[in-house]
């Protein structure tokens, strides 16, 4: 029996088959494969869109009777905002007169408490008064977000005198 001498007979590897296959592909085959890639990524892009904007802009702010009887405003949003380091909270004025005391009684205005963590703030940093409110019109204070207390996605309770709103969404 003779021994063979010299290299082992090769057979093209996978990557050689793929690559003589690609080549031999047209130029409406690789613009067909390069779309279809692409349509799938902006498929997957959309879908994550839609999924993080449900999950940060499709929430409601819970109500309470008594502070708006209270206060003459119903809160309706809390963000933050400035690269995160301020808090919006915007309100509806309701009831003007009460609404116009409220705005301009910083010795009482609405603190942010975190519900997730220790922490919150009361630091107001614009606070506008001297309104010609309106009911139904939207205003807001904005409050430092003093060491990222209070961030998107968690929940806050908003504080006015003894008064809360509890569940708070933050955008």
């Amino acid at each position: 029996m003779e021994v063979p001498q010299g290299p082992a007979p090769t057979q093209p590897g996978l990557a050689t088959h793929l690559r003589g296959h690609l080549a031999a592909w047209s130029a409406a085959q690789w613009v067909s494969a390069v779309l279809t890639v692409l349509a799938l990524a902006l498929g997957g892009l959309v879908a994550r869109n839609v999924v993080v904007h449900q999950a940060t802009h499709d929430v409601s702010v819970p109500r309470s009777g008594a502070m708006e009887l209270a206060t003459g405003v119903r809160f309706d949003r809390v963000a933050v905002v400035g690269d995160g380091g301020l808090v919006e909270v915007s309100f509806v004025a309701l009831d003007v007169d009460k609404a116009q005391a409220f705005m301009e009684d910083s010795a009482n205005s609405p603190t942010i408490r975190a519900e997730d963590r220790a922490g919150g703030t009361e630091r107001i940093s614009v606070m506008r008064q001297g309104h010609n409110m309106r009911p139904g019109q939207t205003y807001y204070f904005v409050y430092q977000n003093t060491g990222g207390a209070v961030r998107p996605g968690e929940h806050v309770t908003l504080v006015v005198g003894s008064q809360q709103l509890r569940h708070v969404p933050v955008r």
